[in-house]
């Protein structure tokens, strides 16, 4: 394991939190023949992405494209990297790096196919998949509820929710998992709900009304000393995700990572607008197209 995550390190330019490989070991207590599949029952969630390099599926392959790539939706923002994936209109959770260099930040997870808005979990994958079986739990109360799930169906899957929460409870207890937990300061809002964190005295916000105002605002914020503009600027762009802003969003956004010296993000950023097409819903660098 040691070997593994010196590896995943190399991979990834990354130290991935500890929690990661805590996670990892409770996965295999769940399912040792097959711990990517470990939440399948009852959550419907595979492990994926770095998962899949401690789980051997990069074994003897050189993959073409970088692994910041891998399991990278249309729609992700360079701070996000999944980790898990859910099986409804695109639902995944991954850790949210606000400056790759200061780890960590927070675990969140969106829908790809839905309202492009991300939620916050906690500090650790313990605390996204707890909240995973409360959302579970609440659905399964619901539908019985309106009689769209058969009682008896329902409380075998909230027996099943049960003792998972319960293993899931005794794993993470194991663990000083406190001493990994930092509070977001977020310095502004924006569109994708996450807002951004950086020295204060590196923003300021944008007067104009029309995007094209806070567009040419942005750049000029940016080229005096304001990085922090464009970058909250450029995610709200792009999070708009339309043709006609899209580009403009790349600029923002790797202008700004260049001059908060987010160096991976803005490698992260130029690598994902090569590969990103809207027609995938995300990438993985093991598929035939890319090798």
């Amino acid at each position: 394991m040691e070997q593994r995550k010196k590896a995943l390190q190399e991979r990834y330019s990354i130290a991935f939190p500890e929690d990661f490989f805590q996670f990892w070991e409770f996965a295999c207590h769940l399912n040792p023949e097959n711990p990517l599949e470990a939440l399948i029952e009852p959550l419907d969630i595979n492990l994926v992405g770095p998962f899949e390099f401690l789980g051997g599926r990069f074994d003897g392959k050189e993959p073409k494209l970088s692994f910041d790539l891998h399991w990278r939706y249309y729609r992700d923002p360079p701070e996000f990297f999944t980790v898990l994936q859910g099986h409804v209109d695109g639902l995944h959770w991954g850790y949210y790096f606000d400056d790759p260099n200061s780890l960590p930040s927070c675990v969140s997870h969106y829908y790809q196919n839905d309202a492009y808005a991300l939620s916050q979990d906690g500090t650790t994958l313990f605390d996204a998949v707890q909240n995973a079986l409360e959302m579970v739990h609440e659905d399964i109360l619901q539908d019985t509820q309106y009689g769209l799930e058969d009682s008896d169906d329902a409380r075998e899957r909230i027996s099943k929710l049960n003792q998972l929460s319960e293993e899931l409870q005794q794993y993470s207890n194991k663990y000083d998992l406190t001493t990994t937990e930092q509070e977001r300061i977020i310095t502004a809002e924006t569109w994708d709900e996450m807002g951004i964190v950086i020295p204060e005295e590196l923003y300021r916000p944008l007067s104009g009304h029309l995007k094209s105002e806070k567009l040419n605002e942005a750049k000029e914020a940016l080229n005096a000393g304001f990085p922090g503009t464009a970058l909250k600027f450029g995610k709200d762009l792009w999070a708009l995700n339309t043709e006609e802003w899209n580009h403009h969003a790349f600029e923002l956004l790797d202008a700004a990572y260049a001059a908060l010296d987010r160096k991976l993000l803005q490698q992260i950023l130029r690598n994902h607008w090569k590969y990103r097409d809207p027609v995938l819903a995300y990438i993985d660098i093991l598929d035939d197209w890319y090798l």
